[in-house]
């Protein structure tokens, strides 16, 4: 039966020229106009302008006086992203956002924010046999070398902070590659977290159950990242960025399903894991990014509007 809608949503949307080209508006009354390779905006205070990228957008509104760069149609190669990254397993569905600092490593791809020091997201697909790997866990913390010293984080940033080390791409799902287990311990991929109640609790359970559930249904996709909300507070010497919330999204390409959650970075009740079920919608509206864009334009409307129930 799903199957049957979302043939037919698909039809509807193909089938009608206003809505294909338009889609849906975010929280900012914009969406990507996929054809022509440029993020438009039709409502709010910046209606009837367009822009390269959500985030070029972003930064207007950041700097209101500061012209915009003019749209990039898509045929023109992107001066932001790494051009080894079309081969980019992890990405196959889309990178959320552009930036200077787009990474591909074997067991995860991410974008880095060289203001913040911590990544805007982390992108890691994950396969039943993956996560049968048995690789043991080896804790080598360290800056990533692929960054520019002034625009990363290193150890002595998280020492006596009083926050964990907490991973976005989990060590515990890349047990299946010596090479993907030390590559996430990288401080690219790691974002300062509340410990007791958060890292090594509600925010591990979560990890376990997205490997619980790749078992089950083959493969998943997940995106994980920071959300920056209220004023911001930083550690260390490199002003390394505290965030405010953490979100991830898992999606399934078998099935065409998608789970996503928001916590707040503090200590929370383990048992309590549904009630942080949210939508992707909401997600983009927090963060600005546009998550899952390859997916044909009526099923990603359909997917990213629901909110699950309850936990899978």
């Amino acid at each position: 039966m799903r199957t049957l809608s979302i043939i037919i949503l698909s039809f509807l949307l193909s089938a009608s020229p206003t809505l294909a080209h338009r889609g849906r508006l975010d929280t900012f009354g914009c969406h990507n106009n996929r054809k022509a390779g440029i993020y438009e905006c039709h409502k709010g205070q910046l209606s009837g302008r367009s822009f390269a990228s959500k985030a070029e957008m972003q930064r207007t509104l950041r700097s209101p006086n500061e012209p915009p760069k003019p749209a990039v149609p898509p045929s023109a190669p992107s001066p932001t992203i790494q051009a080894d990254l079309s081969d980019c397993e992890h990405l196959k569905y889309g990178a959320p956002s552009e930036g200077p600092d787009l990474l591909c490593r074997l067991g995860y791809a991410l974008s880095h924010d060289a203001d913040l020091k911590v990544a805007d997201w982390v992108i890691y697909h994950l396969t039943r046999r993956r996560v049968a790997g048995r690789f043991p866990r080896i804790d080598h913390f360290r800056p990533d070398p692929d960054l520019d010293k002034k625009n990363r984080a290193a150890l002595n940033d998280y020492k006596k902070s009083g926050y964990d080390r907490g991973h976005m791409a989990p060590a515990g799902a890349m047990k299946w590659s010596s090479r993907a287990m030390s590559e996430s311990f990288l401080l690219s991929n790691i974002v300062p977290q509340v410990g007791a109640g958060f890292n090594r609790g509600i925010w591990r359970v979560l990890e376990e159950r997205v490997r619980k559930w790749t078992t089950e249904r083959g493969e998943l996709y997940i995106i994980t990242g920071p959300i920056f909300e209220g004023p911001t507070k930083t550690i260390g010497k490199n002003n390394v960025a505290v965030p405010s919330h953490f979100f991830k999204i898992i999606f399934d390409p078998i099935q065409v399903e998608v789970i996503a959650f928001v916590m707040p970075n503090r200590r929370l009740e383990t048992n309590n894991l549904p009630k942080h079920i949210t939508s992707v919608d909401a997600i983009e509206g927090r963060t600005g990014f546009d998550f899952l864009s390859e997916i044909e334009d009526g099923i990603e409307t359909m997917i990213e509007r629901t909110k699950q129930p309850g936990l899978w």
